[in-house]
């Protein structure tokens, strides 16, 4: 799907997967999910895997009704599909679940900001400082975009805030490449066990590098999609050239 780009042909390899593992592994929620968080980041919201991944998240989720990082990831599906709606209802159950659950909040702000509801986002983002103490390490990068996508939505009435904006993207871009430069890059005599964060924040380690789960990880903390995201945002700002 993203080597050879025959997309149509990669998306009916997945089908079949879902397939097998619906087969071999019919109550293996974790691997459902696996495999459907890392496809959502790399399909290019092509509606056919979108939802494929969406059908293997919901079995997720109805494996384990309480598990609130299957529940965000099902929410993140519907947030790439545009059905904001169900993505915000998502977002809410998962945090209902985990009320500490960053991504849950962080989805749920994406979700408002989708559907026009600035005022509801703005409100929640304190919450987000609130939890993350001033951290900035903390700092996801999802929540710098955020932030610039509301800094952006002011600036149409306070210019000042376009360089925010500007601001919270570049935020945004160091973000993704450092951490995913820290975890797939090792010097000498440094450990090559990286720590794997779930869409969840669950932290857990990985002691296979390389090979298919080493890109899976390398691809997860890129994210293809929000990289995507970042950079269209830039071209918006470009000058028209004659």
């Amino acid at each position: 799907m993203t080597q050879d780009m025959e997309i149509s042909r990669g998306v009916d390899k997945l089908a079949t997967l879902e397939k097998a593992i619906a087969k071999k592994e019919p109550n293996n929620g974790a691997l459902y999910y696996e495999v459907a968080s890392l496809f959502l980041r790399i399909c290019n919201r092509q509606s056919r895997a979108l939802q494929i991944c969406t059908s293997m998240l919901q079995k997720c989720v109805q494996l384990q009704p309480q598990n609130a990082s299957f529940i965000c990831e099902l929410g993140y599906a519907y947030i790439l599909q545009g059905n904001y709606s169900q993505s915000l209802k998502h977002y809410r159950d998962a945090s209902k679940r985990d009320s500490n659950n960053l991504s849950a909040i962080e989805g749920m702000i994406m979700s408002q900001i989708l559907q026009g509801e600035y005022e509801d986002a703005e409100a929640q983002i304190e919450l987000i400082s609130v939890m993350q103490s001033g951290d900035e390490d903390d700092i996801t990068a999802e929540y710098s975009f955020i932030q610039s996508l509301l800094a952006f939505h002011s600036s149409q009435t306070h210019k000042r805030n376009l360089k925010l904006h500007l601001e919270h993207l570049e935020a945004c871009k160091g973000k993704l490449l450092s951490t995913y430069s820290n975890t797939v890059k090792y010097g000498p005599g440094h450990s090559a066990t990286p720590l794997v964060m779930t869409n969840g924040g669950n932290v857990h380690s990985n002691h296979v590098v390389g090979g298919s789960c080493g890109l899976r990880n390398e691809l997860m903390f890129l994210n293809p999609d929000l990289l995507f995201q970042v950079g269209a945002s830039y071209l918006f700002h470009l000058e028209p050239t004659t």
